[in-house]
């Protein structure tokens, strides 16, 4: 099955705090075998992690869920090289931009406004033109 989005780790948790994952994937038509993510949340939510779940509840549902989601696929290269330098990214950000550039028609989902500010330095202006319109910024979707 083809990947139709790509979630970052801050969307993923928020989502799952307020229990709006399976309504907001439903929203867009997509499965958790379409979900592309990285593999620090899986290791994360298994583990219970305080720092990001304020009930271990919430974690393991989630954890649940990842076991049905997809691993990132390898990433546009020259794109992931390009993004690693960008300050306001993080590792994370930079292999899902780089492989949602590298998956026609998936989606990135963010929750972080600073990654996005980022990704919208003149310099990377080719890079945003591949992404135009397949940024959905969490906030604005709810």
């Amino acid at each position: 099955m083809a990947l139709k989005l790509f979630i970052d780790n801050d969307a993923l948790i928020k989502l799952a705090h307020w229990r709006l994952l399976d309504g907001f994937l439903a929203s867009l038509g997509a499965t958790w075998a379409e979900v592309g993510v990285l593999s620090s949340i899986r290791f994360r939510a298994r583990r219970c992690d305080a720092k990001l779940f304020l009930d271990p509840e919430i974690a393991k549902e989630l954890a649940e869920n990842l076991n049905s989601a997809a691993e990132v696929p390898e990433p546009d290269r020259d794109v992931f090289n390009r993004l690693q330098e960008v300050v306001g990214l993080d590792a994370g950000e930079v292999e899902l931009i780089a492989a949602c550039v590298a998956t026609p028609g998936a989606y990135l989902v963010s929750g972080d406004k600073r990654a996005m500010e980022a990704l919208a330095q003149p310099e990377l202006a080719d890079v945003a033109l591949l992404l135009t319109g397949r940024i959905i910024c969490l906030e604005q979707a709810l």
